[in-house]
């Protein structure tokens, strides 16, 4: 197996482990990627009672959670390349902007940031493993 195919694997199956662990906890509540997913979401598609100021902290919710469904399908789109050991630089520069987004939380959640659990941290290692899986760096040289 490749180093390009081991990446691609490992950040979908950090993906799913984003999607099923604990992605913040505080005192009253643990929630799930697919609950954070669903808050993030939540003023487009309301969720209990949850409800997110305007603002740009509700634009970059939204983006965040949107980048989820970018991930399945720019995974499925760089498969062929990641099969055939190709870079793809275009799908670098995406995938590290969407990484990039993701880690607002950091930010946004000011001083509840303490509360970001494993499940945040291997979502957006996610991104970054699939990025590496098209990475120029891991193309085989072409004589």
């Amino acid at each position: 197996m490749t180093k390009a195919k081991a990446f691609w694997i490992l950040a979908l199956v950090a993906n799913a482990l984003g999607w099923a662990l604990p992605v913040i906890e505080d005192d009253q509540r643990v929630y799930r990627g697919v609950h954070a997913f669903r808050v993030a979401l939540s003023p487009l598609w309301p969720y209990q009672q949850f409800h997110m100021p305007a603002g740009y902290v509700m634009w970059l919710s939204v983006a965040s959670a949107l980048t989820n469904v970018l991930f399945v399908v720019v995974a499925a789109y760089l498969w062929p390349y990641v099969a055939r050991g190709a870079a793809h630089r275009l799908g670098v520069f995406a995938l590290g902007a969407m990484a990039l987004l993701n880690l607002h939380w950091t930010i946004t959640l000011q001083g509840n940031a303490a509360d970001l659990a494993a499940g945040y941290y291997l979502w957006v290692l996610s991104f970054v493993l699939l990025l590496l899986s098209v990475h120029p760096a891991l193309a085989p040289r072409r004589r």
